[in-house]
């Protein structure tokens, strides 16, 4: 089993949130997520599926579509992505941090695990765990 974990920051997003307050907004009924403040504002949806659809710095859409930002892993026998998982990711929001768990794609071999966290102020962490399918349901 391989696990490797991410940390990224969003450019402005740290500037943003330093002087502002972030809101997130779960709609579990949608299964969508809003988190932002005046200058900055992501959208992520996490149906059948995980991907920021939309961001937003200083009124400019930076990231826009469909697809937007995702995970992928592509083998010499196949491509797999956070847009077609094998289970429902769960939300979580608690205070200043939403949590984006259950993550899981591939196929009946190979199953990618992850977990999305983003936190005040702009600091993103995925944690992947890639490994045989038995170990990771």
């Amino acid at each position: 089993m391989i696990r490797l974990a991410f940390i990224f920051a969003f450019v402005g997003s740290t500037i943003a949130c330093s002087a502002q307050e972030i809101t997130i907004k779960n709609d579990p009924a949608n299964k969508t997520v809003l988190l932002g403040n005046r200058k900055m504002r992501l959208a992520l949806g996490y149906g059948h599926h995980v991907n920021v659809s939309e961001l937003t710095v200083n009124g400019e859409k930076v990231i826009e579509g469909a697809a937007g930002v995702y995970s992928e892993i592509k083998t010499k026998a196949a491509v797999y992505s956070t847009l077609h998982l094998l289970a429902d990711p769960i939300a979580k929001v608690a205070r200043n941090t939403l949590v984006i768990d259950n993550i899981v794609y591939g196929d009946k071999d190979l199953a990618i695990r992850e977990t999305w966290k983003f936190r005040s102020p702009g600091i993103i962490y995925n944690c992947m765990s890639i490994g045989p399918s038995r170990n990771l349901r």
